[in-house]
This record gives C-alpha cells, sequence and structure tokens, in this order.
C-alpha cells in the first residue's frame, strides 16, 4: 500500500513522520511532501519532498501523485482541498485535523478583544479560484476524519458524507518527547507565566493578559507562528498594560530542546482558546508539572476534565489576587494521567490500529 502524506507546516510534521516510520511493515510505503513558502519550514522537515505553494499547484496540474492509494493529509487547507479535487476518485483521502481547518465550518465566535481589518480593497486570485472551483465539497469525499478530539467527530460529521468514518490519531506523544531531550536532575520549575500557543487571535492572548495585568511575574507569550498581523496588533496592545515591561514576546524560531527550556522556566499555562487548540502544549505542561488554566467554553477543557485531570478555569482570576497554583497532590495527579494518555506505546497502537484500517479498505 503506498502513502502519499502532505504536509504544511513544520510543528508536528516530523513527529508524524517518526511515527509512521516507527510502524515496520513491507506492504506500507510512506512518502512525505511538505508545502511551504518558508525555505526554512522545508528545511525542518525530513520529508522526501518539499514545494512551494505554486511549485506544488504547477505539479498537481501535471498530474502528480495520482499513483498512490492513500492520501493522508496532515490538515486540509484549501490548497490540498484543491490537489484533493484533482486526485482520482479511488484514491482513499484521510484528514488528520488541527482544528483551524474546521471549525470555521461552525461560525461560533472564539475571538475575544481582536477583530480582523477587512479585506475589500484586496482581490486574493487563489481565493476567488477557491470559490469558483468550490473546493469546501471536497471535504465530502473525505473517507476517514482525524480530529484532535474524539468529541469533535460527533460535533463535524454532519460536514461530511455520511460514509466518513472516524479514525483516533494524535501527533507523537508527550512521553517521548520529554524522554528525547533530557531534563534537569530533581528540575525545579521557575516562576513565570505562558500564555497562549501562537500569534493567533484565536489565544485570546489580551483577555488573558488584562485578567493578570497586575501580577509583577514575568510573561511568556509564543508568537514565533501565525498571523503576523495579529502579532504586531498584539504588539502594540500590551503597551497599554501596567505590567507591561514583565511581557516577554517570543517570535523566534525555537527547536524542541529550547521550547522545553522556555516551558521550565513556567510554572502557570494560561490557554484562553474557546476554540479547541494547543492541546500539545497542555500535554507537555501536565508531564512537567505545570498548573494550567483555560478558558471552559473550549471543548478541550472538557474533554480533559472528563479524564479526571486537574485543570483551572481563566474565569477564576480575580485581578488584585495572585494566581492560584495547583496543589502538588493534584500536579503529581495531572503527571500520572499524562504518562496514561500519552505514552509511547499509546502512540504506536494508534498508528498501527490506522494502517491495518486503511489496509482492510484497499
Amino acid at each position: 500500500m503506498k502513502i502519499l502524506h502532505i504536509f504544511t507546516d513544520d510543528k508536528f510534521a516530523n513527529f508524524g513522520i517518526n511515527q509512521f516510520n516507527r510502524i515496520k511493515d513491507a506492504d506500507i510505503k510512506n512518502h512525505y511532501v511538505v508545502i511551504s513558502n518558508n525555505v526554512d519550514v522545508l528545511l525542518r522537515i525530513n520529508a522526501n519532498e518539499g514545494f512551494t505553494s505554486k511549485q506544488f499547484i504547477k505539479k498537481l496540474l501535471l498530474r502528480g501523485y495520482c499513483e498512490y492509494d492513500v492520501v493522508i493529509f496532515h490538515s486540509f487547507g484549501n490548497v490540498f482541498k484543491l490537489f484533493s479535487k484533482l486526485l482520482p476518485n479511488k484514491i482513499m483521502r484521510v484528514w488528520i485535523g488541527w482544528g483551524f481547518d474546521y471549525y470555521y465550518l461552525l461560525n461560533d465566535v472564539t475571538v475575544l478583544d481582536y477583530k480582523e481589518k477587512s479585506k475589500k480593497y484586496r482581490i486574493d486570485l487563489f481565493e476567488l479560484l477557491y470559490k469558483i472551483l468550490n473546493i469546501d465539497k471536497e471535504i465530502s469525499k473525505v473517507d476517514y476524519f482525524c480530529p484532535v478530539l474524539n468529541s469533535e467527530f460527533i460535533l463535524f460529521k454532519k460536514f461530511f458524507s455520511k460514509n466518513v468514518e472516524f479514525i483516533d490519531w494524535n501527533y507523537g506523544s508527550q512521553e517521548q518527547i520529554i524522554s528525547e531531550n533530557i531534563l534537569p536532575k530533581n528540575y525545579k520549575l521557575g516562576g513565570n507565566i505562558y500564555i497562549g500557543n501562537s500569534s493567533s487571535s484565536t489565544s485570546n492572548h489580551f483577555d488573558a493578559l488584562k485578567r493578570i495585568s497586575h501580577i509583577e511575574n514575568e510573561i511568556i507569550i509564543p508568537v514565533n507562528y501565525g498571523d503576523p498581523i495579529y502579532r504586531a496588533w498584539l504588539s502594540r496592545k500590551i503597551k497599554i498594560l501596567s505590567n507591561y515591561n514583565n511581557i516577554k514576546l517570543l517570535d523566534k524560531y525555537l527547536n524542541i530542546n529550547d521550547f522545553i527550556g522556555v516551558l521550565l522556566t513556567c510554572n502557570i499555562m494560561i490557554l484562553n482558546h474557546i476554540r479547541q487548540q494547543g492541546a500539545g502544549n497542555m500535554a507537555l505542561g501536565f508531564f512537567l508539572g505545570h498548573t494550567i488554566y483555560m478558558n471552559s467554553k473550549s471543548l478541550l477543557y472538557h474533554e480533559f476534565k472528563d479524564k479526571g485531570f486537574k485543570i483551572l478555569d481563566v474565569e477564576n482570576i480575580n485581578s488584585g489576587y495572585n494566581v492560584e497554583l495547583l496543589s502538588d497532590a493534584d500536579i503529581e495527579e495531572n503527571k500520572c494521567l499524562a504518562n496514561k494518555y500519552f505514552n509511547i506505546n499509546t502512540s504506536k497502537h494508534k498508528t498501527e490500529n490506522l494502517i491495518n484500517t486503511l489496509k482492510c479498505k484497499i
């Protein structure tokens, strides 16, 4: 069985590639392709091929990649939908969802404080092409959908064909990430506060920052990937806060070692997303012993709570008071649950199950 994997970002690509390469099956031939207009991203991913968006579309128009049995879309943005439209219908389609690529279907309000500027004076030829081709219809061709959360399959199933099936699969295991990056022996977390997971308006950074504007702790906000327009807005907006000098925006790429080093300087993580987002960061936070605050409107909040994790609600942060920390007992319980749900064996089992499911259908 020949499987083509299509990636568009480096956040999870190498984790995904390693997971599939770990499955030793002589009948499986994996081929990895990454599409990005950022040359650094193309170099960081251990893929077989790398293209810019224009190069990839040109290859599609020449009917490239029609020889595969399965295409696994690692996210399903517009370029990937266009690719799907050009593929023969006989090729099986698997969509590993990230969140941004399907939550727009709900039209729910997930952004606080920030309003995107109108683009009415700018004509995007690609967006016009996508509308003319009605590429959102490609969702109906997906055979298997792997959302981040199991509960999301029920929520979004109405947008697919009646024959779509669910497969439980996620990127990497936080246990593996931790084991591959040596932590200081008997490490102790610092006292910084970590907010959000990217330069994304759905992170609702400013709403969270207003709640802790009285706090003197250093506040770290990763904005090294995502929307540059939102990043510039946030950079301007935080200057009105009384603790502005304590806020540090991380706008440079960090490898996994450096990223974990940053997390070790923090003992509180605030993820104020309403949309499901930042699950990988949360899992790492549980492993390391962070106190995690979440927006209780998020499906992710309820899914982790249902698993037994101790999580605090962002609404409980009151101006004028210190941010509460979990007890040592609750932190240890979170670590145990993280080892249960995000371990290497679970990750391998899910990948084997995905591959075996596909083999049965070919």
